[in-house]
């Protein structure tokens, strides 16, 4: 993950993971953190992070760009 950077922190991991797919329709890859404990204890924590989604930080404008047009 050295290459990967914050692209944004959510709320649900339902909403980080239709982001995720939504970029992946546009060729850029990206990686998903905290979704299991957001899953798995039911609630968003944000002192644990929150669901983050990262993106390559040479796809960090394109990616922001995107999400910010979808």
């Amino acid at each position: 993950m050295d290459n990967f950077v914050l692209l944004k922190t959510y709320f649900s991991p339902i909403d980080a993971h239709n982001a995720m797919n939504f970029l992946d329709s546009h060729g850029i890859f990206s990686q998903i953190i905290g979704s299991t404990a957001a899953t798995t204890y039911n609630a968003f924590n944000p002192g644990k992070g929150g669901v983050r989604l990262f993106v390559h930080k040479d796809e960090l404008e394109n990616a922001k760009s995107l999400l910010n047009q979808g």
